[in-house]
């Protein structure tokens, strides 16, 4: 075992390693900017320097009556790499993402069902020991879950109707009205959507969930689709 060396500071306790992380990845990714801006603040300088000195005016003089000099090209190159800086930290920019409008699916009261209902459809579905319906009983009741929760029928029926069919259409029934509602309400034509992006936890099918969207949308071809699945508790918009 290797001893800490008292002699240092021991920052492993202290800073998280996703904050490192976090930073190294910024880093990376606007490393190149981060490069140009002392280039162009330098090109920037050395060119309002020789302004100063009037040694552009002179150099503008000799070139209308002589042959080009060392220190014109040299004023012509500062300009070109300034001018290519820019434009590379233009086209390096990210662009910003607007938020333009949002839409929750609301479930009809239909699916709402209590702490105490639920209890009695686990235990109704005899797979489940006493003492094993005691800690999600308690679990339930500690995860801040009220009696105004909504679940879908496939969870609430006796049997529970745990299939592939019955987790699709719970997922159609959301997602189409969800789209459908934001599409209403935002004015946006299905074919105008550039990129599809879907997150389940555990529910993954072939054709995709995007890919369902699409085609009940009757998106264009062109438009991407990304389908996030089987996340298990990373899903969510932070895996987005």
């Amino acid at each position: 075992m290797v001893g800490h060396n008292s002699a240092y500071p021991d920052y492993t306790g202290s800073v998280a390693l996703k904050y490192v992380k976090r930073g190294y990845t910024t880093l990376c990714r606007h490393g190149v900017i981060l490069l140009l801006v002392p280039v162009a603040a330098s090109l920037v300088l050395e060119l309002g320097n020789m302004y100063q000195l009037g040694e552009l005016t002179r150099l503008w003089e000799v070139a209308k009556q002589t042959d080009l000099t060392f220190n014109l090209v040299s004023a012509i190159v500062c300009c070109s790499v300034l001018l290519g800086v820019l434009v590379t930290m233009f086209l390096l920019q990210q662009r910003p993402v607007y938020l333009v409008d949002y839409h929750c699916y609301r479930a009809p009261d239909s699916w709402k069902v209590t702490r105490a209902q639920f209890d009695q459809i686990v235990s109704a579905t005899k797979d489940f020991g006493e003492d094993s319906l005691q800690f999600m009983s308690k679990v339930l009741h500690r995860s801040g879950l009220g009696d105004e929760t909504y679940a879908p029928p496939s969870l609430t029926n006796v049997p529970m109707d745990l299939t592939m069919s019955a987790a699709r259409t719970e997922f159609e029934t959301i997602a189409f009205s969800a789209v459908k509602d934001l599409l209403n309400t935002t004015g946006v034509q299905p074919r105008q959507i550039g990129i599809i992006i879907t997150n389940s936890s555990l529910f993954n099918t072939t054709p995709s969930l995007s890919a369902t969207i699409m085609n009940h949308f009757k998106m264009s071809s062109k438009t991407l689709n990304y389908n996030l699945a089987g996340m298990g508790c990373s899903a969510g918009v932070i895996a987005i």
